[in-house]
């Protein structure tokens, strides 16, 4: 049955109620400070193991930053402000989403001189190239040049140019001719392969991408096969055979990272070498020319004649001039994730000498991550009012902070909301809320309620081990809370690893239940059948609603629950392994059954790997607001509203699109009138419930006629976005 027309207008004209799905906008504007002081980008989402490169993304003719962190693949972006002899960049999530292809390592170079940086990323052993294609007409845009780049390893032998997953190119034009050159380390690992572009040589430009190992053993050195050792002088001396390494090269690691820049001045190439075997940074100095490099000097310990770079593991450098003085600096931070630094893991080099002759003065070990909130190495957030002033305050666990000895310390970082009651601000207490560092639990995840009925809040502790903890709270009622560990192995509840709880009245008796998330991503179930002053908690389900997040072919998925109401019905929201927040409802009288998955990612929010997600109405205005925590040990804030945003669709300051939409509601075909258009148009249609069901892009035109012939009959949500300007409308189909 078709619904009338003037029904549809009138359903139009109303707010949704029961159908509705909640909406979240990403936001930057929620103040945090520490130490006193405001914190420049608090949101952003932590780093651990970075790769930077420069690149112009607002297209105002300054070099911006962009931000690959190997946790998970997460990419951060920057505008730079310009401030001469300064870092200053400002959070800009919103240029993200052209990075989407980018997985392991990405260097941004500009290949064809035309003054914009191309992406060169990671593929099947190689390496794939997007060009540049950005104007003042379409934006920041990119376009496949080269899905494989190839190299002719011997005449008429072409293969894909080599490049370990876990290494990092050299991506510089050595020889000097006008094209971009590459060095990679032999497949075996011991020796530098120099792939030269024969762009210059074959066609007078450097419009292409076409290699020939020039070297198979570039600048005549060689790695140790078991320990970052480097023997310089060995025979190869630019023939076509790589010298037989003196071990079975099957043992050499892979994981190592390269640089090259002219570090003495004499016009040549220079390597910066690091290593997954060390902590440390090795200057080759290249004794031969730009056609013929021969390493006769090293540095073991570099930059010797400053603060010499020094990581657990895997040191990594970036020459980029990030302080707008003209000359390129050093950045460095791991190449591996896990095992290295993580809190303090970006070490910045001002160069106060020239760009081809640098000298570089240590300045800081924490560049970009002193303006953020930064946790170390994983972030487990939940909203809870630690001091009974009737404001929300926010905690965090985290798996740890590094620590040379091998065993991270967990701790759990305690942000007072010291705004007001609709306008939220927090400051930094302490890193270590209540001392919980020396119960010696890794990865802790907190959850608050009145489980006995006294009229003040417990705390208990999900971790590592599966099990989790009572911490009983002996504060007064109203007085800030006061927790001490009452009952390891509370009630011999164990879920197998990383135990996540929640507890929330699941099953609507007034009595809180327990919801536990675990490695497996599944969730356990446990009703309180005890009373209200003598919980008991009691197994139901070890597969709580058929809720499953692991990652395909993979047993993993750390869900961790977020069990709400919105508008009077169950909602539950389920941080996993894979960073996508998976949605279910369905859920009242429907306990022992499958709950209804409503879209995953829900309204295509990613915040980076092992996500974390917990809600409160922390401003007043009736709606749930949510913090997402992930594993770079960062958080990122969404405000709770009434109409659908997605944080895909973010364009930094941008203005209202002006559109007009009919008809509404559409049959077969909708058309969009657009006024004032000059760039490229993203269009997306969103479901009720937050999925996605198209996106489309569009050259810059004042009018798209849109096909709703495969959307069934209901209301949906339109989204768009160009340079110009983003809008939102809803409207509705009657087939």
């Amino acid at each position: 049955m078709r619904f009338g027309f003037s029904f549809l207008l009138f359903l139009l004209c109303v707010s949704f109620t029961t159908q509705a799905q909640p909406f979240f906008n990403k936001v930057e504007n929620v103040t945090v400070k520490q130490n006193g002081q405001a914190l420049k980008s608090p949101w952003v989402g932590g780093l651990n193991s970075c790769q930077f490169s420069t690149i112009d993304l607002n297209l105002d003719g300054i070099e911006d930053l962009f931000v690959f962190d190997r946790t998970g693949g997460k990419v951060s972006t920057y505008i730079n402000n310009g401030t001469p002899n300064t870092p200053d960049y400002v959070f800009a999530p919103g240029y993200r989403r052209y990075f989407d292809f980018v997985t392991d390592w990405v260097l941004l170079r500009d290949f064809d001189g035309d003054g914009k940086k191309d992406v060169f990323s990671y593929y099947n052993g190689g390496m794939k190239v997007h060009r540049n294609v950005s104007n003042q007409f379409v934006g920041l845009a990119f376009e496949q040049f080269s899905p494989q780049v190839y190299s002719f390893y011997h005449p008429g032998s072409q293969n894909p140019l080599y490049i370990a997953p876990n290494d990092i190119p050299s991506i510089v034009d050595i020889d000097k001719d006008g094209d971009l050159d590459v060095l990679t380390f032999h497949i075996f690992g011991e020796v530098m392969e120099f792939h030269k572009n024969m762009s210059m040589e074959n066609y007078g430009d450097a419009n292409h991408l076409e290699y020939q190992l020039e070297s198979p053993c570039w600048c005549n050195f060689e790695e140790g096969s078991d320990a970052f050792t480097i023997q310089l002088g060995i025979t190869c001396k630019g023939g076509m055979a790589a010298p037989q390494p003196n071990e079975n090269p099957l043992l050499r690691h892979s994981g190592s990272c390269s640089v090259v820049f002219d570090n003495d001045g004499d016009g040549d190439m220079d390597l910066l070498l690091g290593d997954v075997a060390a902590r440390n940074m090795k200057m080759l100095s290249n004794g031969g020319d730009v056609n013929y490099c021969n390493a006769t000097s090293k540095d073991d310990n570099y930059p010797s004649y400053s603060t010499p770079v020094d990581m657990a593991i895997s040191p990594c450098a970036f020459y980029e001039d990030v302080d707008n003085d003209g000359v390129r600096d050093l950045l460095v931070s791991p190449l591996v994730t896990g095992i290295s630094q993580n809190y303090r893991s970006v070490w910045f080099y001002k160069n106060v000498g020239q760009d081809n002759n640098p000298t570089f003065s240590y300045h800081n070990n924490d560049f970009l991550q002193s303006q953020m909130i930064e946790l170390g190495e994983g972030a487990y957030p939940v909203f809870y009012d630690v001091d009974q002033d009737g404001r929300i305050d926010l905690l965090a666990g985290n798996y740890g902070y590094y620590n040379s000895g091998g065993i991270y310390p967990s701790k759990m970082a305690y942000f007072r909301n010291t705004g007001t009651a609709t306008e939220p601000e927090f400051s930094l207490i302490t890193r270590d809320f209540e001392n919980l560092t020396s119960q010696g639990l890794v990865s802790m995840v907190p959850t608050f309620g009145d489980i006995d009925n006294d009229g003040v809040d417990e705390m208990i502790l999900g971790e590592i081990t599966g099990a989790i903890h009572l911490f009983e709270n002996s504060a007064a009622v109203g007085q800030p809370a006061d927790f001490s560990l009452a009952i390891p192995n509370y009630q011999s509840i164990d879920v197998g690893q990383f135990s996540a709880p929640q507890l929330f009245d699941v099953n609507g008796d007034d009595l809180l239940d327990l919801v536990i998330g675990e490695r497996n991503g599944n969730l356990n179930y446990y009703q309180n059948t005890g009373t209200a002053s003598n919980p008991v908690f009691t197994l139901v389900s070890d597969e709580f609603g058929a809720v499953n997040v692991k990652l395909p072919y993979f047993n993993v998925g750390y869900a961790r629950p977020f069990m709400f109401k919105h508008e009077g019905e169950l909602r539950l929201f389920v941080g996993s392994e894979s960073g996508n927040i998976f949605m279910y409802d369905s859920i009242e009288n429907n306990l022992t059954d499958t709950f209804n998955l409503v879209s995953q990612p829900y309204l295509d929010i990613w915040e980076g790997i092992h996500s974390s997600i917990n809600g409160a109405d922390i401003n007043g205005d009736g709606l749930l607001d949510f913090v997402i925590g992930n594993y770079s040990g960062g958080l990122a804030y969404f405000k709770g509203d009434t109409t659908l945003n997605p944080p895909s669709a973010i364009i930094e300051h941008a203005a209202q699109l002006d559109i007009k939409l009919y008809p509404n509601p559409a049959d077969k075909q909708l058309t969009l009138e657009i006024d004032h258009v000059n760039h490229n148009i993203s269009v997306e249609i969103y479901d009720l419930a937050g999925k996605r069901l198209l996106q489309q892009q569009f050259t810059p035109k004042s009018v798209i006629n849109l096909s709703t012939e495969n959307l069934s009959q209901g209301f949906y949500i339109i989204k768009l976005v160009s340079g110009n300007g983003a809008t939102t409308k809803k409207f509705a189909v009657t087939h």
